[in-house]
């Protein structure tokens, strides 16, 4: 079974758990009936609650012995200046959104739109204990970092491909990202860089957006972790 999300929930895992296989719950004809069960793209649209009740459906999926494998990334932009941290150490949110740099600037949208969502922004961190937390024993995790603009051909990803040739695809995302939640947070009264510091002119906004997408197109790095989890066989 997979779920993914591009522009909305896809694959014929998503079709079987409906259009929010975050809150469907599994028919009992499929419970116990997969080997292996692939999400991803899932961090951008499920608060903590919702990834609790996708975990525990997706247990009940899965057969004894069954593997969970998660791919997910956190919005939270690093150059090579300023990398980001370690295995086993989260992020430090309030230092990412703070200061005058352009990746301060990026983050305060990316990092800043999520936390105003309730979003789980550091799944590279935590969903290990989300997995354990529903009962599956977690048998690894692997980080990579996806980069965009030109440190893609520097950067490979969780298989050793390479990335040049997504240059244009990955710096195009999150600079649209970038304009769309820049705008949605203004409209909302919610636009802030530096961390604190309100934006509430379409200028701001705007002049925020170039200098963030400026340095994307330089070059920017997200986390990415792959998750590998077991439901016991017994």
């Amino acid at each position: 079974m997979d779920i993914f999300l591009t522009n909305g929930p896809a694959g014929n895992g998503a079709h079987l758990l409906g259009s929010d296989p975050a809150t469907a719950s599994i028919p009992p004809a499929l419970r116990g009936t997969f080997d292996v069960v692939r999400i991803a793209g899932l961090g951008g649209v499920l608060r903590e609650n919702e990834w609790r009740t996708l975990l525990a459906n997706l247990y009940t999926a899965l057969k004894p012995g069954g593997y969970v494998v998660a791919v997910e990334g956190d919005p939270v932009a690093y150059t090579e200046r300023r990398p980001p941290p370690l295995a086993g150490v989260a992020h430090d949110l309030t230092a990412a959104m703070s200061g005058p740099s352009a990746l301060a600037q990026i983050n305060c949208v990316l990092t800043g739109a999520a936390l105003q969502q309730q979003l789980v922004v550091d799944l590279s961190y935590r969903l290990g204990q989300l997995l354990q937390t529903a009962g599956f024993h977690v048998k690894g995790c692997s980080r990579a970092l996806g980069p965009t603009g030109g440190l893609c051909s520097r950067y490979t990803g969780l298989r050793g491909t390479p990335l040049h040739d997504l240059r244009a695809t990955a710096t195009t995302i999150v600079c649209e990202a970038i304009e769309a939640l820049s705008r949605t947070l203004l409209s909302r009264g919610r636009l802030q860089a530096p961390l604190s510091t309100s934006i509430g002119t379409e200028e701001g906004r705007a002049s925020l957006a170039r200098g963030a997408q400026a340095q994307v197109q330089e070059g920017v790095l997200l986390l990415f972790a792959e998750w590998v989890a077991q439901r016991p066989i017994s």
